[in-house]
């Protein structure tokens, strides 16, 4: 978001996740320029909004120009675009798999704001980028869920005082508890 800031020239840069039914956004990192500062936390419903989430699903970019005259962002302006002063507002969608999962949102404040191709673009390569972040995070997150689902069984698989055991097709073990191991040190003494 600081990077999305100083390379639109924009107020605001943030990023909000969609709920799992589609019908909330989340903000999980707004910057404010101005302030230097980060916050999160912010919530829209999209009973509130109906057009704004149409336009989501439809849409790679909505590159607002006059926000609070724009058909997909006019219902912010008097709860949202007004009190922050937001005239124009850049929005990309991350995807996942096709899939719309947010949107990385830039606000710009002052006079509205023609948005030209290039900084269209820009603001869906930071949405591809945040793509793969959450790509990561997911991947990272199975990955440590396998490691303790592995951890468990073994755990299981070891407290059975019967033999349980997998080899290969050479006769290699791949897999024996502690009572294949206490069988075989028995039968080597």
């Amino acid at each position: 978001t600081e990077a999305a800031v100083e390379a639109l020239e924009v107020e605001r840069s943030s990023i909000w996740l969609l709920s799992e039914d589609q019908q909330n956004l989340r903000c999980v990192d707004l910057f404010e320029r101005s302030r230097k500062q980060h916050s999160s936390g912010m919530a829209l419903d999209a009973a509130e909004y109906p057009r704004y989430f149409q336009a989501l699903k439809n849409d790679r970019a909505i590159d607002a120009d006059d926000a609070r005259t724009d058909p997909r962002t006019s219902e912010f302006r008097d709860g949202y675009l007004s009190p922050n002063s937001i005239t124009s507002m850049l929005d990309a969608a991350i995807r996942l798999s096709g899939e719309t999962v947010g949107i990385v949102c830039n606000e710009h404040v002052g006079k509205p704001r023609m948005w030209s191709t290039d900084e269209t673009a820009f603001a869906g390569e930071v949405a591809d980028q945040t793509s793969q972040v959450l790509m990561n995070a997911q991947r990272m997150q199975a990955e440590q869920a396998l490691r303790e689902s592995e951890s468990r069984l073994r755990q299981i698989i070891n407290l059975v005082p019967h033999g349980i055991f997998a080899k290969d097709r050479k006769g290699r073990f791949l897999l024996a508890n502690h009572a294949v191991a206490e069988s075989d040190r028995k039968s080597v003494v």
